[in-house]
């Protein structure tokens, strides 16, 4: 394990700075963190050889989880541990850091923490998707969790190849890398490179066939995941859950619910869900939407999002 210390802001990207006296600091001492944010350590294991343990695990991963094995710390690990060194195995140095995952050495946005997998493994423990739908590739850490977790459905994700000041310059190579490992592995995705929602019907294989399950983790801002569920809504079937990933984290959970409340299907099903992990921490306030549904359905995976 290595261990750094990161500065960190609800309303900028990761800085690269930190506050008071420590030796992970990667940049000025005086350099601080801006007054909204707050540091933490951050912790992640590291393997630069392929994985001895990856068949061992395969078994475990391609089987359909029960709802009970879905929702155990170890399952959840395993499994997470079999993606990362989907990784590991083609000589990339995956780092699994709290509470995201990167590619040492390639810019591109960061992959999803250990709460969402966990929240994804356990929706399609609970409702095994037929076809799914994502926003936002990176290098393709969440898009390969939805493939593994939810039996190899097809998956179609529309990816911007969006780049910043201080990430993005690889996006290009995430892309190539996702479908790279997509062929090798036989996975049914495919990555569309455009913007959502102009380029989401382009980026959609279906032809006349919905979507049961959404995964929304584009640009963090309202205006975006607003417009990136309805560019899609219309694809959406009679039994359906949207996730938006990140929502808590940077403080749109009412503006959003606001939001959604306008263009979600007027069911008397649609349920509104904050999820809560069992095994990890929902620490970007990931939530989702589902119509369709008993309404016990999701007990046990949260509260309701009001």
């Amino acid at each position: 394990f290595r261990c750094r210390r990161e500065c960190f802001s609800a309303h900028s990207d990761l800085l690269d700075c930190c506050c008071g006296a420590s030796p992970w600091c990667r940049g000025p001492i005086s350099a601080c963190c801006c007054q909204d944010s707050h540091t933490i350590d951050v912790c992640f294991w590291e393997r630069r050889d392929a994985s001895p343990h990856r068949n061992r695990h395969r078994e475990l991963v391609e089987m359909p989880p029960t709802y009970e094995r879905a929702s155990s710390w170890w399952w959840v690990t395993s499994f997470d541990q079999y993606i990362a060194n989907l990784y590991q195995d083609r000589g990339f140095n995956f780092q699994r850091g709290y509470p995201w995952a990167e590619l040492i050495g390639l810019s591109t946005a960061g992959g999803i923490g250990q709460g969402d997998v966990e929240l994804i493994v356990r929706l399609c423990a609970i409702h095994r998707p037929r076809r799914i739908f994502g926003v936002g590739n990176a290098f393709g850490y969440s898009s390969f969790v939805l493939s593994y977790a939810c039996g190899n459905v097809p998956l179609d994700v529309i990816d911007a190849e969006f780049r910043t000041l201080t990430e993005g310059a690889d996006a290009w190579q995430g892309t190539a890398l996702t479908r790279r490992i997509a062929t090798e592995e036989g996975r049914g995705i495919a990555v569309h490179i455009g913007r959502s929602p102009q380029e989401t019907k382009a980026a959609m294989r279906g032809g006349n066939q919905t979507y049961d399950l959404a995964f929304i983790d584009g640009y963090h801002s309202l205006r975006s995941m607003v417009r990136d569920f309805c560019g899609m809504r219309h694809a959406l079937a009679a039994t359906a859950i949207v996730i938006f990933q990140g929502v808590g984290f940077h403080r749109l959970d009412r503006q959003l619910l606001h939001e959604l409340q306008k263009f979600v299907p007027q069911r008397a099903s649609v349920q509104y869900w904050r999820f809560r992990g069992q095994s990890f921490e929902n620490f970007w306030g990931t939530v989702f939407v589902a119509w369709g549904f008993a309404p016990d359905t999701f007990q046990g995976l949260g509260e309701e999002w009001t």
